[in-house]
């Protein structure tokens, strides 16, 4: 299929996109307490729907915070998570974001991987041939993908 006009850059149309909704805090509470219920004594259960309809009775710990997220939604550029999102989940978090944030992405092994790699057998402290190649390619196809994002 040809078209007369080229690919949108990335983020080109992020103005067009609708705002992430926030959920009412009754909806919010209701899900949490599900979530609860499996894992939950009954007493502890008990326990925590009290804390739960403290929290999110009128003029309550809940309401304040929910109206806090609705003026902080209103001042965001693009959605009130958005900044939350990137400074934790991405920039920082500790942990290796490609496999503990970021659900798109699977890696294979590599066809040519040693097999002691592919067992987990104690390696020295030193890098493999290997381990540094697979790195480097790693990082090119990375830049590459991220030159085609920019073009």
């Amino acid at each position: 299929m040809s078209t007369s006009q080229p690919p949108p850059k990335t983020f080109s149309l992020q103005d067009t996109l609708p705002r992430l909704p926030i959920p009412e805090l009754k909806d919010t509470a209701r899900l949490y307490l599900q979530t609860l219920r499996p894992v939950l004594t009954p007493e502890e259960y008990t326990q925590s729907e009290a804390n739960v309809t403290e929290f999110i009775k009128a003029g309550g710990a809940g309401e304040i915070r929910q109206t806090r997220l609705h003026q902080v939604d209103k001042e965001e550029p693009n959605s009130w998570l958005e900044r939350w999102w990137l400074s934790l989940a991405y920039h920082g978090w500790r942990e290796a974001v490609m496999i503990n944030s970021n659900w798109f992405m699977s890696l294979r092994n590599h066809p040519e991987t040693p097999a002691e790699l592919l067992r987990g057998e104690k390696m020295t402290a030193q890098f493999t041939d290997f381990q540094v190649k697979r790195a480097a390619g790693f990082v090119s196809n990375l830049l590459n993908y991220k030159a085609q994002l920019d073009t």
